[in-house]
């Protein structure tokens, strides 16, 4: 399995998740290569020059890690993209607050 599918975590929201599961169910082959093509989306946005990057593209980028439930990625995103000053959006909010309440971390959501 690629890099950007390998972590797991269990339920702390009391089936919040099944809201997404709607949008987002896949298994098998079909979730290695939607984690193959984030791996390479994550590859591009690495290697895009930092003036580029805007609050669309890092909310972009969070929201593929929301698509395959790897919600501790979203929270490392969205530390990176404050400490480059970048402002989050309402988008990108409820994404962010969206990965800290299915891992459980609330401090990280403050």
């Amino acid at each position: 399995m690629s890099n950007a599918c390998s972590e797991s975590s269990p339920d702390p929201t009391g089936g919040i998740e099944l809201e997404l599961q709607k949008f987002f169910k896949h298994d098998g082959p079909q979730q290695r290569y939607l984690c193959a093509l984030l791996d390479d989306a994550q590859k591009i946005f690495d290697d895009m020059h930092e003036d580029l990057k805007n609050v669309v593209s890092w909310t972009a980028i969070m929201s593929g890690y929301i698509g395959v439930g790897k919600f501790r990625k979203v929270i490392e995103l969205s530390r990176r993209s404050l400490e480059m000053g970048l402002r989050p959006d309402s988008f990108s909010i409820l994404r962010i607050l969206l990965a800290c309440i299915r891992v459980g971390d609330v401090i990280a959501g403050e």
